[in-house]
This record gives structure tokens, sequence and C-alpha cells, in this order.
């Protein structure tokens, strides 16, 4: 097993040895920070993120950087918009692409669709120990949330800044360091970021399977994601982990 890091500044990329995620912020959503396209032309060991949903005008632009990226020496391109698949499938590119919905890939069947297609799936942390265990592929390289805040929700509407303007209040206020306080859970507080891609919403814990690695030989590649935090925090929640499956089919009489 190995494992992919979210980078935040260049400096991490001094060791040559681990592997990051990068991204531009005209192409990618939920990162630590942006970088400039040309980060591929300076640096091997990366995965890239093109992972926004794309409007039609913005296609062309998207089949460009595809192109700029075809011949770099980068290790795979996770993405989630479909529009990335068909283009990479025209362009000869289609064994760089890693799936990555966020949350959708909960059921190991869903593997066989993409078997022989692309290099590798994202699994959602929205499983239990035992489901995870059975996601198994020898044709794809299998990638899972290893430590860091779960994405909850997403919009491309600009959340904060709408409700300071319904409101008519001073959105100076805006950092991404806000949090959403739950009204039934007094404790409970979600942190929310809003930039020119949108609002997101996160966890409000950190959650880590690191400790479980060893259980987990199916998965190839364990994410390390900082995108709200910045940096390492060793996270203390299994999140689905240890659930209990609820039903399975078959089960029901």
């Amino acid at each position: 097993m190995k494992y992919i890091t979210t980078l935040v500044n260049l400096e991490q990329l001094n060791n040559s040895s681990s592997f990051y995620v990068a991204g531009n912020k005209k192409y990618s959503l939920k990162l630590p920070a942006y970088f400039d396209v040309n980060i591929v032309e300076k640096y091997e060991n990366l995965y890239i993120s093109v992972n926004k949903i794309f409007h039609n005008d913005e296609l062309i632009d998207l089949e460009n950087y595809l192109k700029y990226l075809k011949n770099k020496k980068i290790r795979g391109i996770f993405f989630s918009d479909f529009a990335v698949f068909s283009i990479c499938a025209r362009l000869n590119m289609l064994d760089l692409l890693i799936y990555d919905p966020n949350t959708l890939i909960t059921n190991y069947k869903e593997l066989e669709f993409f078997e022989g297609k692309i290099k590798g799936v994202v699994i959602s942390p929205f499983i239990s120990l035992e489901e995870l265990k059975e996601f198994k592929s020898d044709k794809l390289e299998l990638f899972f949330l290893g430590n860091g805040r779960i994405n909850l929700f997403y919009s491309k509407r600009k959340l904060i800044g709408n409700y300071c303007k319904y409101h008519e209040i001073d959105d100076s206020f805006k950092t991404n360091d806000l949090l959403l306080k739950e009204e039934l859970r007094p404790d409970c507080y979600y942190p929310i970021i809003e930039d020119e891609n949108g609002t997101f919403v996160y966890s409000p814990y950190i959650y880590s399977c690191l400790d479980l690695a060893n259980e987990l030989s199916n998965i190839d590649y364990l994410l390390i994601d900082l995108v709200y935090d910045k940096k390492f925090i060793k996270g203390d929640n299994l999140g689905f982990l240890n659930r209990n499956i609820v039903y399975r089919k078959g089960d029901l009489k």
C-alpha cells in the first residue's frame, strides 16, 4: 500500500519519494491549495486533479488542458465528470484516469464497469470495513480516504455570499475558517468554505483509517487529504467503517 497527499505547498515536493495530488483552480475542486498548470513541467510523482463539473462552454479549454497533460510525466488524473472520460477516450488517455465521484462508489460490483477502461477508482468513505474488504480488482488501482475531512456537501452557488446579500450583511468576515453550528447538536460544527467554484461543507470530525492499513491489503493507495486543516492531523473517527451492515440482498425475508 502507498500513500498520496493533497499538495499544500511546493516545499512538500522536496520529498521526491512521496506522491501528491495537485490541481489548478480552473479545473479542480476541494484542494488545500491550487497551482499553475505548469507545475507538471517542474515536478514528477504528481497526480493531477481535474474533478470539476464542466459546462459546455468550458469543454474546448478542458480538452486543450488534457492534451497538455498527455505528454507530461504525471501518475494519473482524478476526475468526476464523464466529459473528462469522453475527451480522454478520444485522446488515448484513459490509462491515466482515476474515477473519483466522492461518495458514489459503494458497491464492489461497480468496479466491473471500469475494469479494462481506466487506471483506477476511488471508493466511497461511507462504507463499512466488511464491505470495503470486498473491493478487489486485478485491472484497477483502488484508492480510499486514509485521513482527512469528508466532503459532505458541495454547491456551485456562493451560498455564504448570497446569504450576506439577502440579509444585507457585510461579507468581509468571509474566510476559510468558518464553521456551521448544527441546531440540534450544540457541539457539532461543520467547516464551510466558499471560493470561486462554490461552497463546500466538510465533516466536523477528521476521519482516519490509518490504524487499519494492515487490514486493507486490497487497497492500493490511501489518500491523505489536507483540504481544510492544511496540515496533517491524525484523525480519531472511523466514520462508517465500524458500522454494521444494515441489510444485504437476500437477507430480507
